[in-house]
């Protein structure tokens, strides 16, 4: 059986920050850049409470995403981890957004997922679970994710870590013990081999 590795959605297979950028523009005449994103709590991003920010977001992600292409290298690097890891895509996306998210996922990553855990948001109140419960009762071996909240987490509990990603949101000064950036695909994939081959 192969270990288990989980990957976050976000920033990591789907570029969020630069579709969402994209959609608001159009949609509400603004004219924001992915350097606005400097947190995860975008009603400070686009001043709105945190309950309009997620009705936003939630409304912004229901239309089609199909044509939205993935980060870049992440079809490439998720091909090539599945030839000795179990891939599991485990995303802090609301179950309202499983359809779009599933149907995306289907069209640009067709077969190498075994699952996709709706881990959800700690404040919308519907069935949150941390990812480094979710990542344990996976018996996962790694997750590669942007949050270094996620990221700080999980290795705190001892599971090693991949910070993907150079973005405004997670930047630190430092990392703890287990926790390894890299800033693209190939570095990720890269990382994984040496430090989680058994």
């Amino acid at each position: 059986m192969k270990p288990t590795i989980a990957i976050d959605m976000d920033e990591v297979l789907f570029p969020l920050s630069a579709e969402l950028v994209r959609r608001h523009n159009l949609q509400f005449a603004t004219g924001y850049t992915s350097s606005d994103f400097v947190t995860y709590v975008l009603g400070d991003v686009w001043g709105t409470t945190y309950t309009e920010s997620v009705a936003k977001v939630h409304a912004l992600l229901s239309e089609d995403l199909s044509e939205v292409r993935p980060v870049v290298g992440a079809v490439d690097a998720v091909r090539s981890l599945l030839r000795d890891y179990a891939l599991v895509v485990v995303t802090s996306r609301d179950r309202l957004l499983q359809t779009p998210t599933v149907r995306w996922l289907e069209r640009h990553f067709e077969g190498l997922f075994v699952d996709v855990v709706f881990a959800g948001n700690p404040h919308t109140g519907r069935g949150f679970r941390a990812k480094q419960d979710v990542c344990q009762h996976l018996d996962a071996v790694c997750l590669i994710d942007d949050s270094v909240d996620h990221a700080c987490d999980c290795a705190s509990s001892g599971l090693p870590v991949i910070l993907f990603g150079d973005y405004p949101w997670n930047q630190t000064t430092s990392l703890p013990a287990g926790v390894t950036r890299a800033q693209t695909w190939p570095q990720a994939r890269e990382l994984v081999q040496p430090i989680f081959r058994l």
